[in-house]
């Protein structure tokens, strides 16, 4: 396939392979002001960024020198650098980089208006999956640049867009549905009479006629293509459309005509350094020489191909090298033949296994919809009697509750009096409340026997009693909740941090509240960041009942919001609904403990929510205001200064150590722990990356289907996941890594805004190490990665502790699966042994993997490579026989796979620091 699918901006020089000589010279100077910026502080950012474009101008990559003012948006900057990192990290043919920070550019972009800027990131996010074989993410990627183009209209960006998806669509053998695309593009260009521009319209149009297999019209596009860069001067774009000439000539069967056209296209992408090109045209001579019964020669040029497709990370084109020397070997060498049909097939399974799983995610989800509705209804027809004892308990609680109400109420006139009532009211509610637990935990306890029971029919009414139950315990919690309103609040735990990111994840936790009560809730911050002093268990209990109550009172169909904004030296937030609004006559007592208004009637709750609230932004020094109507809605209004005089507060993010700190800033990024975030939330994902940014190595996967891939081509130390995502939630996510081989081993960070015990255990049984309750802060996820990826380090050095590997991991806790591909893998090595010399190929394949996966799975069990993993264990055989048997050294060489004595000798002092015989000596 010869299609490019760049976006061709109007720059002074960028003419992509002309000049990738050049910048491959001056490439470590840009890459070193990039890392000089993503190194600076906030306050160095645009300072650093300014050198950046320097250099990209120096080199004359830009067509203008950007300079951004001292008071330019960071996100702006970050967006702008990170956008053209990517551009030039991919016209090096460096995708995997090109991806990285392409998704950083994107992340940035998010909280920018520049609209023509996020097009050009979806747009170089898209070649760059699409040189990847990604192609379903980069059709996503080009549609919805497509999609803003259009909305301004730019026709030369839309010309761009609709080859991109065409050539998406060829690449993927749909070209009957590319073609509808290109031709839109080719009206476009001649339009705007852009004779450039049309050339490659017209030269993807030739190759997918040739995927039709209408060659007179693809071998016509062609040789227009090549008459407007030949009559242009050209040499390198006529080199292209020579190259799609010869392709269709092949086709055709007119051998001469193709050779011809190759003969004079591949001398010019030699002169060029167009690896990409070079790399299709090798093919295409190969295939030609296939044609003509010239096997071994066309395996020559298959080869070149591959290597180059290979060296760039281009996925499709090594699948299609791979199949032709496939096919080109079938008659000439049986075994190479195979090895290429088996990494054909390889390559033909990664590039198409996120559909199927985005697929079958979709079906699971319905399935697991249909399955709960039909639970619901057999719940509700043959339970009815349960719910009868549930109302006859809480009627009970709710007289006891009235009793000591009334009796607060007829003596609260009495101070004396009202201090001993006080007293008797916690003691009372305190006690009845831990009493009311014990009976109701081995209730829950005896429904979830029920629920665990092999009758359906037991089953759904442990459902019943277990939901009930919680329902109950959740009262009893209420009731605890009002002896806290007379008694003092705990020593205040004061942060010093950004209060915007968690208010953000408290407002998430409500999301689906919202929804069961077709409730619209929205958060709006006027500021993305504001440090402020405050209470986190404070924070997360005042929004807790300011939520609860706007969410309650507001009717189907209403809408809250909660606003954040910075006034002053003070934090403002303002929580607002719709809903039926408080009367003039209870706005006065809200704040009472134990009142509720009439128009709380029929709610849920005793009326110490609000009481609380009061006294908690008092402990905070802050302010509270609600301005109500009845029927129109409330608004309540918090007011908390931004600085606590007097008080001592940590970090909400705790700074690393000063010798950890060192030790990570001494760290180049390749020798840092790789982490794998999966999100579908920007914002959530971009705090938690500034959360571990300074420790880790960050990679993005926007939801479960590419975070599988991610997965499979990073191999990352720990993975991050959201529970709820798009297409493949994180239970699915959990379920698939830990049923591969090659990445079973990872460990992986569940966060979810569900706090029930079925979720945690649910995500637990998923394969998930912890489970991270939002909101959380960042000392609490730093330390839960550090922990895990601390535990991995202690596994792989009980696995290499003892020097016989045979025995060596027998007793370690490690996970099921580890256990049993290092038990498989020592019994292959022993086999091997028997045999001769050790051929690690050939235990890769007898284990089911390729070379490489067989050595990222080992490197990261037990810290060694494969060739020094298998040395161990063949050291350690050797150990055992001469300490344990009287067999010759020679003989021990043999059984061990060593056909050379002194080879083996040379090896074991390596390994011991003496010779077998000197061993056995000092065993004697």
């Amino acid at each position: 396939m010869l299609c490019c699918c760049v976006r061709y901006r109007p720059r002074v020089l960028l003419l992509l392979f002309l000049v990738a000589s050049a910048l491959v010279c001056v490439a470590d100077n840009v890459e070193v002001y990039y890392e000089n910026y993503m190194n600076s502080s906030d306050g160095n950012k645009i300072a650093a960024a300014n050198h950046f474009f320097q250099e990209l101008d120096r080199i004359e990559y830009t067509d203008s020198l950007f300079h951004f003012p001292a008071n330019a948006s960071l996100a702006t900057v970050s967006s702008q650098v990170n956008y053209w990192m990517a551009d030039y990290y991919y016209n090096l043919s460096k995708y995997d980089q090109s991806i990285e920070v392409g998704e950083r550019a994107l992340l940035s972009s998010a909280r920018i208006k520049d609209e023509a800027l996020k097009s050009d990131i979806f747009s170089v996010l898209g070649i760059a999956h699409y040189r990847k074989g990604y192609f379903e993410t980069a059709l996503d990627y080009f549609e919805q640049g497509y999609a803003i183009d259009q909305r301004m209209a730019d026709d030369e960006r839309m010309s761009s867009d609709l080859n991109n998806i065409a050539g998406v669509y060829l690449a993927t053998r749909q070209p009957d549905a590319g073609i509808t695309y290109i031709q839109r593009a080719i009206d476009l260009e001649r339009k705007m009479h852009r004779n450039d521009r049309l050339a490659i319209r017209l030269g993807m149009a030739s190759e997918l006629y040739l995927g039709m297999k209408e060659y007179e019209k693809a071998l016509d596009m062609a040789r227009r293509a090549y008459e407007i860069d030949k009559q242009e001067n050209r040499p390198s774009k006529a080199a292209v459309r020579l190259s799609q000439i010869a392709a269709v000539y092949i086709e055709m069967q007119q051998y001469p005509e193709a050779q011809s056209a190759l003969n004079t296209a591949i001398p010019q992408f030699e002169q060029d350094g167009s690896k990409n090109s070079l790399a299709i045209c090798y093919r295409l001579q190969g295939k030609l020489l296939h044609a003509q019964g010239k096997s071994s020669q066309a395996a020559s040029y298959y080869e070149r191909a591959l290597e180059m497709s290979r060296e760039m990370g281009n996925h499709y084109e090594e699948r299609e090298d791979e199949r032709g020397l496939w096919e080109t070997l079938r008659d000439v060498d049986q075994r190479a033949s195979l090895h290429h049909l088996e990494r054909y097939s390889i390559l033909v399974d990664s590039m198409f296994k996120a559909e199927s799983a985005r697929q079958l995610g979709m079906f699971r989800t319905k399935y697991h919809t249909d399955e709960l509705v039909r639970a619901n209804e057999q719940m509700e027809a043959r339970n009815r009697w349960i719910l009868i004892i549930a109302l006859v308990l809480t009627l009970f609680l709710v007289s006891a509750l009235l009793a000591a109400i009334y009796a607060l109420r007829q003596k609260s006139r009495a101070t004396r009096l009202a201090k001993e009532i006080d007293s008797l009211r916690s003691g009372f509610v305190s006690n009845i409340s831990n009493e009311l637990r014990n009976p109701l935990s081995v209730i829950l306890g005896v429904g979830n026997q029920l629920r665990s029971s092999p009758d359906t029919s037991v089953q759904d009414q442990g459902d019943v009693i277990v939901r009930q139950g919680e329902t109950l315990m959740e009262l009893v919690d209420e009731l605890i909740g009002v002896s806290r309103i007379t008694s003092p609040i705990a020593d205040p735990d004061w942060r010093h941090g950004d209060v915007v990111t968690y208010l953000r994840m408290i407002v998430d936790n409500y999301h689906d509240v919202s929804v069961q009560n077709s409730v619209t809730l929205q958060f709006h911050p006027e500021d993305n960041s504001v440090s402020m002093d405050f209470v986190p268990e404070y924070l997360s209990k005042l929004m807790h009942h300011l939520l609860s109550n706007a969410l309650t009172y507001t009717s189907r169909g209403g809408h809250v919001a909660v606003g954040v904004s910075k006034k002053g030296t003070s934090l403002r937030i303002v929580v607002e609904d719709d809903g039926c609004g408080i009367s003039a006559d209870d706005l006065p007592r809200i704040y009472d403990p134990f009142y509720r208004g009439d128009n709380a009637a029929d709610k849920p709750g005793f009326g110490v929510g609000l009481s609380l609230v009061k006294k908690i932004v008092t402990t905070m020094n802050g302010e509270i205001a609600v301005d109500s109507e009845q029927g129109k809605g409330t608004v309540f209004t918090v007011t908390l200064p931004l600085e606590q005089s007097g008080v001592t507060s940590r970090p909400f993010l705790a700074p690393p150590s000063k010798d950890s700190a060192t030790a990570h800033q001494e760290q180049s990024d390749a020798s840092k722990p790789v982490v794998l975030i999966v999100e579908s939330n920007t914002d959530m994902a971009f705090y938690v990356g500034t959360q571990l940014s300074t420790h880790y190595k960050v990679f993005y996967a926007r939801n479960g289907v590419e975070g599988i891939d991610k997965v499979q081509d990073l191999v990352p130390d720990l993975v991050i996941t959201a529970q709820q995502m798009p297409q493949m939630n994180g239970y699915e996510l959990c379920q698939i890594i830990r049923s591969t081989d090659t990445v079973s081993h990872i460990p992986v960070i569940m966060l979810s805004a569900q706090n029930g015990n079925e979720d945690r255990i649910r995500g637990i049984a998923s394969g998930a190490d912890a489970y991270l309750v939002k909101p959380f802060s960042g000392n609490e996820l730093l330390s839960l990665a550090d922990n895990l990826l601390q535990q991995r380090k202690a596994l792989r050095e009980k696995f290499t502790a003892n020097v016989d590997m045979a025995t060596a991991h027998a007793d370690t806790p490690s996970s099921k699966s580890d256990q049993e591909f290092l038990n498989k893998l020592v019994n292959l090595i022993h086999s091997q042994m028997s045999k001769g010399d050790i051929d690690i190929d050939t235990i890769a394949t007898a284990m089911g993997l390729s070379r490489k996966q067989m050595r990222v799975k080992v490197q990261s069990l037990t810290g060694e490579s494969t060739s020094v993993y298998v040395q161990r264990v063949r050291m350690g055989k050797a150990q055992r026989l001469v300490r344990t048997t009287s067999a010759s050294i020679g003989e021990v060489a043999q059984k061990c796979g060593f056909q050379d004595v002194a080879h083996f000798s040379r090896a074991f002092k390596q390994f011991f620091g003496v010779t077998p015989s000197q061993y056995r000596k000092n065993v004697d």
